[in-house]
């Protein structure tokens, strides 16, 4: 059964795996010192809607679950755009168009260019999230 617990783990295992150390990573409410000459990253995982998709006796009832995985994308200003677009497009296929185990089911991912950030040069990658849980 997944449930918002294991849906947000396992999406942060399968990042941390296939992200292989490319850059510092922090996930959602940690504590972090971002570096200060060298690309990092920002893992969110966040839940919006669910639904009750049927109706039966408890420990039977499927609900459905959806969100958004945010990779917030930072390199140092005034280095470029070439390895922010490579960073942006590694983290774009990790989760687009993927199902995880679970299953997670991750569909469309949007790219947001948000451009000078606190120091930083920012983009955004977002994908949709949805899986069931039964209970």
């Amino acid at each position: 059964m997944t449930s918002t617990q294991t849906a947000r783990e396992t999406i942060y295992q399968t990042f941390v795996t296939d992200w292989a150390n490319a850059t510092p990573v922090t996930f959602a409410n940690e504590d972090f010192s971002p570096p200060t000459d060298t690309p990092w990253v920002r893992l969110a995982v966040l839940h919006f809607t669910g639904n009750q998709e049927t109706l039966g006796e408890v420990g039977n009832r499927r609900f459905r679950r959806e969100g958004q995985i945010s990779i917030q994308v930072f390199t140092p200003l005034n280095d470029g755009l070439r390895d922010i677009d490579a960073l942006v497009q590694s983290a774009r296929q990790i989760f687009e168009g993927r199902t995880l185990t679970g299953p997670i089911w991750c569909t469309d991912s949007a790219v947001q260019e948000i451009g000078p950030s606190d120091g930083w040069f920012q983009f955004n990658v977002d994908t949709d999230f949805a899986y069931e849980e039964v209970r």
